[in-house]
């Protein structure tokens, strides 16, 4: 893990019980390319942190370094009740370290081992994903790396986005972006990000991502066999099984909205991330969406539906 990917001074790693800018190393959550994880707390408060400290020395290893700095500013940029929450970023010595809220619940990934969700459950989260989606839109931000293990939960229904370190404004450097040849593309791409360069990818990165995300939460696994691929969520057609091949109990309706987020063609799937929010709140009210086309007795079984809801509301 510490081995450098490019030209550079890589920095002792870090251990458990040093201090680094005034916060006291506990125990190792996790690490990748850019930095480690660490469960921590402060001299003076006692409230643990996560604190994602630099694997690189400043100075050295300018793409990395960069790197680590821009999530810093770009998550203290965010305020999001679905999105990890920004404390703090500094430099100790010559190592970067990032301070943010420390989630205690599993991660999505952890939760699907056991299995696919409950519908009840997947639509609501679903939805959640797709607000913070769309309010990175909104300002502007690229996650780039939606996936089940940067997904936490923060209560049983609740859940945030973590993990910043791929993302970019969408008017974002050159340079920055080729680092993805360094890290590699870790999330679920649209099939034609093989033929566009990475700095060349919008919006619709992350609404693929999403509607990767949420076929593996109702199928218990991701769209697509993640083999020797540089794109895990690739394939040699594009299309994903159908949602209902692989969980049959899982509504019509609810397959068309999540096979439309990954339709091999961008013509084909949401143009933005409000559509699939839409959708995905009348899925919850019980109303038609506009990605399914309805039989007779499926629209009939909708209005009784409905109409069970609000006699037990009563």
């Amino acid at each position: 893990v510490w081995k450098n990917s490019e030209p550079g001074e890589t920095a002792e790693p870090p251990e458990s019980g040093d201090e680094i800018g005034g916060f006291r190393l506990e125990s190792e959550l996790g690490r990748g390319v850019t930095g480690i994880v660490f469960r921590a707390h402060g001299a003076q408060d006692p409230q643990p942190v996560a604190l994602k400290v630099a694997r690189f020395t400043s100075g050295s290893n300018w793409k990395l370094n960069t790197r680590f700095r821009q999530e810093a500013e770009i998550l203290a940029g965010l305020d999001h009740p679905q999105i990890v929450r920004y404390i703090n970023h500094g430099v100790d010595g010559r190592r970067q370290f990032l301070a943010m809220e420390l989630l205690a619940g599993p991660s999505l990934q952890q939760v699907l081992g056991g299995g696919p969700l409950p519908v009840s459950l997947a639509v609501p989260l679903a939805l959640q994903l797709g607000r913070a989606v769309c309010y990175l839109h909104r300002k502007f931000i690229l996650h780039r790396d939606l996936q089940a293990s940067n997904i936490l939960f923060d209560g049983e229904r609740s859940v945030r986005i973590i993990d910043f370190s791929l993302a970019l404004p969408q008017l974002g450097d050159a340079d920055l972006s080729s680092l993805n040849r360094i890290i590699g593309p870790r999330n679920c791409l649209p099939p034609e990000s093989a033929a566009a360069a990475r700095s060349d990818l919008g919006p619709e990165c992350d609404l693929y991502a999403l509607g990767g995300v949420i076929y593996h939460m109702l199928c218990g696994r991701p769209p697509f066999p993640q083999e020797r691929s540089e794109n895990p969520c690739s394939s040699a057609t594009g299309q994903a099984v159908p949602v209902r091949q692989v969980r049959p109990e899982v509504p019509r309706d609810l397959e068309a909205v999540v096979m439309r987020c990954l339709a091999p063609s961008p013509l084909d799937r949401f143009a933005v991330g409000e559509e699939l929010c839409d959708e995905l709140r009348r899925i919850e009210r019980r109303t038609p969406v506009d990605s399914h086309h309805y039989t007779l007795w499926e629209r009939l079984s909708l209005g009784m539906s409905r109409w069970r809801t609000r006699s037990s509301s009563r």
